[in-house]
């Protein structure tokens, strides 16, 4: 979340929603002491992806100074967020790089995910758990149980309107989005493993010399591909239908329409 006095505002970071790159235009506001950046110490709770009413019960000292304050966050299709949920999943606790992934497993991750989450029934069943922030619901972020406390909400082609609501400047080269890169490695089985995992790449860098990481790269540059990524029709029902009920909170609030989407991993 981004937290400034002096502008009057709050952004609240709703996963995968954008939320990175615009936390990192809004930045220069941010003018509060406050850890608003990863999993607290004791690993309780999500500090970067709170809600409204957390915010107001774990710092009610500044949420009272916080009235009148401009309120909002971004929001988006929750077909294509709970799959970049998935893989932002796998990147940050699993140590798995999905470029190195092929469609097929790409796609066999968001079925391990929907049976790993469908015992919990709804979204709002994770909110305990840090290390499954990113499939929070996004009404938390637009929504208090405060009906005295309007937050304005923008999907996230709304970038430059948000900004604007904030009366800030948005130059022209900022990014709508980060976007969870879609390329694509082929490589050899016990290579595509090696690789695959971002711990084992990391640990590599002092012992492999930089001519050597550099014709790794080449080689990795001529092994990218463009597979199709389309999810095939039985796959993305059963997506569709998952997404439906866990979030189905989401979809009252939001409105989303249920039509079954074209989606791709």
């Amino acid at each position: 979340m981004i937290f400034s006095s002096e502008r009057r505002f709050i952004f609240f970071h709703n996963p995968k929603c954008g939320g990175t790159s615009v936390r990192d235009m809004l930045a220069p506001w941010h003018d509060e002491d406050l850890p608003t950046w990863g999993i607290d110490p004791e690993g309780t709770h999500d500090r970067t992806h709170i809600g409204i009413d957390e915010f107001a019960q774990r710092h009610p000292q500044r949420w009272a100074a916080a009235q009148g304050y401009k309120l909002c966050s971004l929001y988006r299709d929750p077909y294509r967020r709970f799959i970049s949920a998935v893989f932002e999943h796998a990147r940050n606790f699993r140590n798995i790089d999905i470029r190195y992934a092929t469609p097929t497993q790409r796609r066999r991750m968001v079925t391990d995910r929907i049976e790993a989450l469908t015992p919990l029934s709804q979204a709002e069943q994770v909110m305990h758990d840090p290390q499954l922030a990113h499939f929070r619901p996004q009404w938390i972020f637009h929504r208090s149980v405060d009906r005295d406390v309007t937050v304005k909400s923008f999907p996230v082609k709304q970038i430059p309107e948000m900004f604007a609501y904030l009366e800030l400047p948005i130059s022209d080269d900022n990014p709508e989005m980060q976007r969870n890169s879609r390329a694509v490695y082929t490589l050899p089985g016990p290579i595509a493993a090696m690789v695959s995992s971002r711990s084992l790449r990391r640990a590599s860098r002092g012992l492999v010399p930089p001519r050597l990481r550099t014709i790794a790269k080449d080689w990795l540059h001529r092994r990218r591909s463009t597979p199709d990524t389309t999810i095939p029709p039985g796959e993305r029902d059963t997506i569709c239908r998952f997404v439906d009920g866990f979030y189905r909170t989401d979809f009252e609030h939001f409105g989303f329409p249920t039509e079954t989407p074209e989606l791709s991993v």
